[in-house]
């Protein structure tokens, strides 16, 4: 991982694209206020301020959000009956439980997921 001091990275971005050393620190600390976190700050005894791109994080921030994004449009309600919501959702909701929690019942996914037994059956079955 490259690092450069805050110091460096804000003259250079003022001086190729007329940013404020204000603007370029309210950036990053919005980068490091994220969750997870994509920059995180390093300072190594009395030297400088330095930023790391966490590029493992933001790789698993999109792989995370292209899975959820197939996952919804598979099991996303065409057409069908609208009382029991977007079977999409549902099955993101519950697909982030199990890799997040690993291995669980019906009757915990239901509870946690907050789904009627017939919803969370019907669903973990179209998603085998």
């Amino acid at each position: 991982a490259r690092r450069a001091p805050a110091g460096q990275l804000q003259a250079a971005l003022k001086a190729s694209h007329g940013y404020s050393k204000e603007k370029v620190s309210d950036a990053l600390k919005r980068l490091l206020a994220m969750h997870p976190p994509l920059v995180r700050e390093h300072r190594e005894f009395d030297g400088p301020l330095l930023f790391k791109a966490d590029v493992s994080a933001a790789l698993r921030t999109q792989r995370m959000r292209h899975i959820g994004s197939v996952i919804k449009s598979t099991f996303s309600a065409k057409g069908g009956d609208s009382d029991s919501g977007d079977k999409g959702e549902l099955a993101f909701r519950i697909t982030n439980l199990l890799l997040g929690r690993g291995r669980m019942e019906l009757k915990q996914i239901q509870d946690t997921a907050m789904m009627k037994t017939k919803d969370a059956r019907q669903l973990l079955y179209r998603m085998l």
